[in-house]
């Protein structure tokens, strides 16, 4: 009696055990499904373009345009340009190495921000000869216009997006965090 008592009570023991672990793998595949989800619902996607030609004024423009195309905030985090190869600290370096000057061109800061849903960014707009001049050089040769920028969402999740092909369906990078671009670190 005893030794069918014992029998049953590791039964039940062994039943208990397989139901605790099914209820706990249900319960861990569950929660990942909702981090996944949450993660989801806010990523950010940066797209970074020239564009050359103004529609409204119909004359030639160098602007250099951000827009999170994503469903959540992008929090830039950092932000590096060169110019042949070599790293400029702002927009003005940028296009006088470019153009030769940089008087008349407007800018915005972009290191550090943050940038909503559906935000449209102009970072730099040149019109006129400092345009045309930044333009001959801006796509290729030894004087081409490069950009990387790292950012993340609300959950510190990190993407690396580059100016490789220069095309606003180019796919970001996941990265553990961003880099530090220390001297290289653009300013504006």
């Amino acid at each position: 009696l005893l030794v069918r008592i014992a029998l049953l009570h590791t039964l039940l023991a062994v039943i208990a055990i397989v139901t605790a672990s099914i209820a706990l793998y249900a319960g861990l595949t569950e929660a990942d499904a909702a981090r996944k989800q949450q993660e989801a619902a806010v990523w950010p996607m940066l797209q970074m373009a020239i564009n050359d030609y103004d529609v409204e004024t119909q004359e030639l423009v160098f602007r250099i345009t951000a827009r999170n195309a994503g469903i959540g905030p992008a929090r830039i985090s950092g932000f590096r340009v060169t110019v042949g190869g070599e790293a400029q600290s702002d927009w003005n370096e940028a296009l006088t190495t470019l153009a030769g000057s940089h008087e008349g061109v407007l800018r915005s800061y972009f290191s550090g921000r943050v940038i909503s849903p559906g935000e449209d960014v102009e970072l730099v707009v040149a019109r006129g000869e400092i345009a045309r001049a930044a333009l001959k050089k801006v796509y290729a040769g030894p004087s081409r216009l490069e950009w990387e920028v790292c950012y993340c969402s609300v959950f510190d999740k990190c993407w690396i997006s580059n100016s490789e092909g220069q095309s606003w369906l180019k796919a970001a990078t996941l990265v553990k965090e961003c880099p530090d671009y220390g001297k290289d670190q653009f300013l504006d």
